[in-house]
């Protein structure tokens, strides 16, 4: 989970928004958990 959310505030672009949308989202926590 870490690695990801690192990616994602390393790319710095509308790909953020999308990853905390899903680690936000408890319909869509097991996608950001594997």
């Amino acid at each position: 989970m870490d690695n990801l959310v690192n990616i994602l505030l390393q790319r710095n672009d509308s790909t953020v928004d999308w990853g905390f949308q899903l680690a936000l989202d408890p319909d869509n926590q097991i996608i950001i958990d594997r």
